[in-house]
């Protein structure tokens, strides 16, 4: 993620914790209730749409995180209007503060299914199990094990109310959820990451509560509220993602380059690259490395250009210079392919080893690396007033790279 977006989430999560400083400014609740019982009942809304969306995307974590989230926010919601958490808000809130992260740490080792399969099955016990096991702590307190909510591994400090066996479920969701390293959704994972923030400050304020004020059932509602919104936003990237970035590449799509056109102006210039004998290096190494190579050139591209690298399909890609253009681009991209025609790229298993029987072929062992070289030939094109559009530019961007693959490849010819 980018960091205005690490930013955003940030900026989103601590929000629950300036309401607790700002609840003494905050309009009387007796005289505002039907406004509060919006508020109490929006993370409600948010959390469906959270979970509907993670039906759409076919992503079960997502929808069944949505779900546990939820019901744990009615079971922090429920007792103020009936109990107002007479001798359990304190009880409840430790017991979710280590069961919700273990929860969701579950939820995530668990991996991706049907949701009405076995692992959908598996994943809905989860997300049931500490609500389970709050209410059960609610009715019979006295049977918790008092090792579990009072053991600690370091000094107790008094703004901290919470059990230290909750931090240790904290972390075990963090490894469950970062190490795996799941690309397809990074977002997410991040918006969870970050909703621990609102959750923990809500349930430790609960814990420490001797206060049976609403305001206690507001933070719950700001906190939640704030969660919901930390998923919702980065669904939105998710979404973004899937429509601007390509999925084999990881960089911005043809949709995306179209979309960037709109907004080019004044002086700028495009590149068209194309991978030199891209078919001929399928046909011999196989798919697998040919799609290992696009991404090794899009990593390249958008590591050293400075500039804005889309993919425009199979092997050709564009770049957008917005600052650089005439002959000391020229230069730049002249010295930008010979980087790259000098770089080592590792094979592993190449499939000529497998389908050739020549004795090089069979003297390879499965895993070793084969090492080639990969050639770009580039066409460059940029605004003047021959070319006043971007569609002349991108047109005299791809004539110059026809002529670049026609006079001999691995080179780059300006319009």
């Amino acid at each position: 993620m980018k960091a205005h977006q690490i930013l955003t989430l940030l900026i989103i999560s601590l929000v629950p914790a300036a309401v607790l400083v700002l609840n003494p400014a905050l309009p009387p609740y007796e005289n505002n209730r039907e406004v509060y019982n919006i508020i109490t009942n929006a993370p409600y809304v948010l959390f469906l749409l959270v979970a509907f969306f993670g039906l759409r995307l076919n992503q079960s974590r997502i929808f069944f995180s949505a779900l546990l989230l939820a019901t744990g926010y009615a079971s922090l919601k429920e007792p103020y209007f009936i109990l107002y958490f007479t001798t359990t808000k304190s009880l409840a809130a430790e017991v979710l503060s280590i069961t919700v992260p273990l929860s969701l740490a579950l939820l995530f080792i668990s991996g991706e299914g049907k949701k009405l399969g076995k692992r959908g099955l598996l994943q809905l016990a989860i997300v049931i199990c500490p609500i389970g096991l709050m209410h059960f702590g609610m009715k019979y307190g006295n049977h918790i094990p008092e090792e579990i909510l009072k053991w600690s591994f370091m000094p107790t400090f008094e703004p901290f109310y919470l059990p230290q066996s909750s931090l240790i479920a904290a972390g075990a969701f963090l490894l469950a959820a970062i190490i795996p390293g799941d690309l397809s959704i990074r977002a997410f994972i991040w918006a969870i990451v970050f909703s621990l923030i609102p959750l923990f400050v809500n349930l430790n304020h609960l814990a420490g509560s001797s206060s049976l004020s609403p305001w206690n059932l507001i933070h719950t509602s700001f906190s939640h509220l704030a969660i919901s919104a930390l998923l919702l936003y980065c669904l939105y990237l998710l979404y973004w993602q899937k429509i601007y970035i390509d999925d084999l590449t990881g960089i911005h799509n043809r949709r995306a380059f179209n979309e960037a056109l709109r907004s080019v102006g004044g002086k700028y210039s495009i590149a068209m690259a194309d991978i030199d004998h891209f078919k001929d290096f399928n046909d011999t190494y196989g798919h697998a490395a040919g799609d290992d190579v696009l991404r090794f050139v899009a990593q390249f591209l958008s590591t050293n250009s400075g500039a804005e690298v889309y993919r425009y399909g199979g092997e050709e890609f564009t770049i957008i210079f917005r600052r650089q253009y005439g002959e000391d681009l020229y230069r730049f991209m002249e010295s930008l392919c010979g980087e790259i025609a000098n770089k080592a790229f590792h094979l592993r298993s190449p499939a000529s080893a497998r389908k050739k029987s020549s004795k090089k072929g069979r003297g390879k062992k499965k895993g070793e690396s084969q090492t080639v070289n990969v050639t770009l030939s580039v066409g460059l094109a940029g605004s003047s007033s021959k070319l006043k559009s971007p569609k002349d530019v991108i047109n005299a961007a791809d004539n110059a790279l026809y002529e670049a693959k026609e006079t001999g490849r691995n080179r780059v010819v300006t319009a």
